[in-house]
């Protein structure tokens, strides 16, 4: 019964506390306690220990990953000395504290905890820059959300990536598509161990 009133309440929560709803850990949190006093007041000493092994093992995503986010990372760091990766998330995944095989590639993992809002806001596409000391300009963007990752990118002037791996062609790369209302330029492409792609990533970075 817990498990099938806790999503319906986090979503009633985060519109009540619209200054709460970019943190899902605190939302996830504040809805177990409400559970817990409503159906078993005991059990309230134990949400937010059950809250941090939840995020450990949700953390722990290596098992999970795509067969070319590794290889990518490591094309990019080995042959092309791209040395600051990141990843900047709607969740609230720790990965840097919970998954070495993602870790060990990353210079920072950027939460909603931290950014404080939620993607496509700029607001995390402007951290993102700043905590790598780095202009926009010189950013690569990568996502599976045209509008919240690529789109959003290009409009704080990053070049947008937009990963789609059911509507690009296997090995393609467009580049210089241009679409939505304010006609950003972003690339597309199905993979991310597609030569082309690393090659357009590397070009653009170094250029």
């Amino acid at each position: 019964a817990v498990q099938e009133e806790l999503r319906p309440l986090m979503q009633r929560l985060a519109q009540e506390q619209p200054l709460m709803a970019h943190d899902l850990t605190s939302v996830r949190r504040a809805a177990l306690r409400h559970l817990a006093e409503m159906h078993s007041p005991s059990e309230m000493e134990h949400c937010d220990a059950a809250i941090d092994l939840f995020l450990a093992e949700r953390s722990r995503v290596g098992a999970h990953l795509y067969s070319d986010v590794l290889g990518c990372f490591e094309t990019l760091r080995d042959r092309h000395g791209i040395k600051q990766l990141a990843i900047v998330t709607n969740g609230n995944a720790r990965v840097t504290e919970f998954c070495t095989a993602i870790s060990q590639h990353l210079s920072l993992c950027l939460t909603t905890c931290e950014t404080g809002c939620l993607k496509p806001s700029p607001l995390p596409f402007v951290a993102v820059a700043q905590r790598l000391g780095v202009s926009p300009n010189r950013v690569l963007f990568v996502g599976d959300s045209l509008e919240k990752d690529a789109l959003a990118a290009c409009a704080v002037g990053m070049l947008g990536c937009h990963l789609s791996r059911e509507t690009v062609a296997e090995g393609a790369v467009v580049s210089n598509t241009l679409r939505g209302p304010d006609r950003f330029p972003f690339v597309e492409t199905s993979s991310l161990k597609n030569e082309s792609f690393i090659d357009a990533v590397r070009a653009y970075l170094h250029d």
